[in-house]
């Protein structure tokens, strides 16, 4: 049996070209042993697809772009209902610009909410503006449990209530970290 495919082509039409899909991230499987690497704003925004991986940051971010400067800005990784749960390196890179203008949301900041496995690392903000509700800080709004060691917030935070340089409120553990904010 045989069969006999007719293919028509229009001009300027090329069969089997594949679409270029940029990657999510730089690099790696998101283990800890081999952290997803993060070298653009997209890569770190999509940081929310994926809340108990581990990452690494390996160039410094400006967020002060469009569209994380604009509108509300920033959206926040995970939530208070879903909290970050992985681990994140700053690899003592920098993030500037940030910009979060929500102020009727609570659990506002780089991040919103870490869980009780949550772990960051060598993160340096600068130049952050973030605004929220309750629970408002430069790098989390609410620490559950999670670590913070060796970061750095500097900028200006507004909120209602529970409102801090670094996190907004805290029940886990800060390691030699500090804010200017």
């Amino acid at each position: 049996m045989c069969l006999l495919v007719i293919l028509f082509l229009l001009p300027g039409q090329v069969v089997g070209a594949a679409e270029e899909v940029p990657a999510k991230f730089a690099g790696g499987s998101g283990t800890a042993d081999d952290p997803y690497l993060i070298a653009s704003a997209q890569q770190l925004a999509r940081v929310n697809d994926y809340l108990s991986a581990h990452f690494k940051l390996i160039a410094d971010i400006d967020l002060n772009v469009a569209p994380y400067n604009t509108g509300q800005g920033w959206k926040p990784i995970g939530s208070g209902d879903e909290p970050f749960a992985g681990s994140f390196d700053g690899n003592g890179r920098t993030i500037r610009g940030l910009y979060i203008n929500r102020p009727a949301e609570d659990d506002i900041g780089l991040f919103a909410a870490l869980g009780e496995d949550a772990t960051l690392r060598g993160i340096r903000l600068e130049d952050v503006r973030v605004k929220g509700k309750d629970r408002v800080g430069g790098l989390v709004g609410c620490n559950n449990w999670g670590e913070i060691e060796n970061c750095y917030a500097s900028g200006s935070m507004a909120g209602a209530s529970s409102v801090g340089g670094l996190v907004g409120e805290n029940s886990g553990d800060i390691a030699n970290s500090s804010s200017a904010c």
